[in-house]
């Protein structure tokens, strides 16, 4: 019985021995080696990205013709040479046999011609024309798209993760609605990138340490969006109740970077159009008797028919 008893000590004390020695930090370091080894880096996953967003842009190149391929893309195209060289976004009338475009109409200014499209996407235009000359303003879609794209990437690897992302990244990159606005030359693909960058900057800066000036640069982009396409102003509240509830901590001090930086885009667009259209509220769908500009009041009610 002696005997039985020191073999099933012996036995018990070179188990202990070798879990002793397996778990050494040698051993533990070697399998985090082999774990990560399994994974594919994390760079991988952005190499790729990175891969796919050029070949979209090589193929999106290869088909691409800068001109202004729509009705609608002659007024922000027009509206941007206007604000470039005359510092207004409206064409005064100098004859009956003016030509001024589907988009163009009599306003109820006398003497000028106004477009209801806001100044936000004709603006970044006439930027682009100041900085890189009158042709480069065909390609600002096309690079806006490529950069909406990457921001995209960013704010899903924040959420999702990097392998999920890239497979989202290439569902983007082929949705042909995205890709017909980016040949339309419109201002929704502007409004996607200030929205994606606004929406990366905002899920980057939820988790860093010091987050205002990340949280600050969200609400700049996230302000762009009104001047732009005023439908989509919702985006802005959107993603300041988003910032609100996912903060953990310093939910005040956050909020109000967002706020801040959002609030200064949106103040330089009614301080335009209180010089362009008399007051900060009005916008060139204001300047219409009964058209376009029913869709911003309660007179859109009465074009609703009634069921």
């Amino acid at each position: 019985m002696k005997k039985d008893g020191k073999k099933k000590m012996s036995s018990v004390s070179n188990k202990a021995s070798k879990a002793a020695v397996e778990n050494t930090p040698a051993d533990a370091a070697l399998s985090t080696l082999t774990a990560n080894a399994m994974k594919p880096p994390e760079i991988i996953y952005s190499a790729a990205a990175a891969f796919i967003i050029l070949i979209h842009f090589l193929i999106l190149f290869s088909f691409f013709r800068p001109a202004a391929s729509g009705l609608d893309s002659h007024g922000y195209l027009k509206q941007s040479r206007l604000i470039a060289t005359e510092g207004r976004n409206f064409e005064v009338v100098e004859s009956r046999a003016q030509f001024t475009g589907y988009t163009w109409r009599p306003s109820l200014v006398k003497g000028r011609y106004d477009n209801p499209w806001p100044a936000g996407f004709p603006a970044t235009l006439a930027a682009t024309r100041i900085v890189f000359g009158a042709k480069a303003v065909y390609w600002a879609n096309p690079i806006m798209a490529s950069l909406a794209l990457v921001a995209f990437f960013l704010f899903c690897r924040e959420r999702i993760g990097p392998r999920w992302s890239l497979a989202a990244l290439i569902l983007f990159a082929i949705n042909p609605v995205f890709n017909q606005h980016i040949h339309y030359n419109y201002s929704h693909i502007a409004v996607l990138f200030f929205l994606m960058m606004s929406l990366a900057l905002a899920v980057r800066g939820l988790r860093a340490e010091r987050s205002a000036l990340l949280l600050l640069a969200a609400g700049l982009s996230a302000g762009c969006i009104p001047s732009m396409r005023m439908i989509e102003s919702i985006f802005v509240p959107a993603i300041f109740l988003y910032i609100l509830i996912k903060s953990d901590s310093n939910k005040c001090r956050r909020s109000a970077a967002f706020a801040s930086g959002a609030a200064l885009p949106i103040i330089a667009f009614c301080v335009w159009n209180q010089i362009i259209y008399g007051a900060f509220w009005k916008t060139g769908y204001s300047l219409f008797y009964n058209d376009i500009s029913s869709m911003f009041s309660v007179k859109y009610l009465d074009n609703v028919p009634k069921l």
